[in-house]
């Protein structure tokens, strides 16, 4: 929002990227609702059917995807926290600039902080899974890209 086009594409490519295989299974809501383990549990079960998955890939995927779901309950905290101030920001009949600056910079503080996580699990899930699981979930994000509001 408040980023270069350039610092704004690398921090939401990795958590798209790490984020969208682990999170592939969106239905409504994109999982923004609810108990973010259940989601991943429901994720690790339609992959286990999209991807075939045998019984220790599943368990081991089943632990990423509840540590990725964690982590990034942090940041829709984080997120709706930022609606809020930037709605009574709308509101007033000033904008504090200082106050929207430190909300967009403790957001971006935390997700950088929180990158390379997500960068290391998205390299443990690429190696839990054969190359044909792995054209298996690249095609259908591809085919799925964008359905969710990730385009």
């Amino acid at each position: 929002m408040f980023l270069s086009r350039r610092h704004r594409f690398f921090p939401l490519s990795v958590a798209f990227g790490a984020g969208a295989l682990l999170f592939s299974g969106c239905h409504r809501n994109c999982g923004r609702e609810g108990d973010p383990q259940k989601q991943a549990d429901k994720i690790v079960d339609r992959m286990k059917r999209k991807l075939d998955l045998n019984s220790e890939q599943e368990a081991k995927i089943r632990v990423l995807a509840h540590e990725v779901a964690d982590s990034l309950a942090t940041l829709r905290g984080l997120h709706q926290g930022l609606h809020a101030e930037i709605l009574k920001q709308l509101r007033s009949p000033a904008v504090d600039t200082a106050a929207l600056g430190h909300d967009v910079s403790d957001r971006e503080a935390r997700f950088h902080a929180l990158r390379p996580f997500l960068v290391r699990k998205f390299s443990e899930l690429h190696a839990l899974l054969t190359p044909q699981q792995r054209e298996k979930l690249a095609a259908f994000l591809e085919k799925h890209r964008g359905r969710h509001g990730h385009d």
